[in-house]
């Protein structure tokens, strides 16, 4: 528990010094070293990021519709070379599921059209749209997402043909939790991160190329002196 129990650099040092550096298992023990530092909970998430029973139950709907094929993308012709796309849902099954925050969108790329599931305003693109090519093919992109909390949980890009009646099924990509970076971005940002004792930060090395992946190496910078 010493890892987890936020008892400062001393400790994240003893207990990774402590452990067997076999190949296998340095990338993992790195990565606690890191946790450890940055006094990061055992959730694996920053207290200010927070994924709630919502967002589960919007991924766990949408991975199943995505399974089952469930949903549609459909166009109608409009007028000369202008059309309607509109995307077909499951009827909802009660009044929480799938709970109010699901929405279900496609967006045509650069031009920002836009639809979504029980919409009644599809998505009106032309064949000379900038999405489009000669063929009338067309990018867009489908995002699953929650509408109160803007997080995205799937978003898949597609190519789809304007063509009168066209129905089609597009295998999506599976929605996940969104990543909670937290307090680690910074070191993204400049490759140094603050520790749980102010007066050290932990650097980020040159990454190493091995079999397995990178190994990302670090350094314990000592306290600096003060005046």
């Amino acid at each position: 528990m010493g890892l987890w129990a936020h008892e400062g650099l001393s400790s994240c040092r003893r207990v990774f010094l402590t452990l067997p550096l076999e190949n296998d298992m340095r990338k993992g023990l790195l990565f606690l070293l890191l946790a450890c530092a940055l006094g990061i909970p055992r959730s694996g998430y920053a207290q200010n990021c927070y994924n709630s029973n919502t967002d589960e139950n919007i991924i766990e709907y949408f991975n199943l519709i995505n399974y089952m094929g469930d949903f549609m993308l459909k166009v109608v012709s409009k007028a000369a070379d202008s059309y309607d796309v509109s995307i077909i849902c499951p009827q909802k099954q009660s009044s929480d599921m799938p709970p109010h925050e699901f929405s279900l969108s496609v967006t045509s790329i650069t031009t920002n059209l836009k639809t979504e599931c029980y919409s009644d305003t599809p998505l009106t693109i032309s064949k000379t749209n900038r999405d489009c090519d000669n063929n009338g093919e067309c990018n867009f992109i489908i995002v699953a997402s929650n509408s109160s909390t803007s997080k995205i949980y799937s978003q898949t890009k597609i190519k789809l043909v304007l063509k009168n009646d066209e129905l089609t099924n597009p295998e999506l990509n599976p929605a996940s939790l969104p990543i909670c970076l937290g307090s680690v971005t910074p070191c993204l940002k400049d490759g140094e991160c603050s520790l749980v004792e102010s007066s050290s930060s932990l650097s980020l090395q040159d990454n190493k190329k091995h079999p397995y992946g990178d190994e990302v190496n670090f350094k314990i910078n000592p306290a600096s002196s003060g005046a």
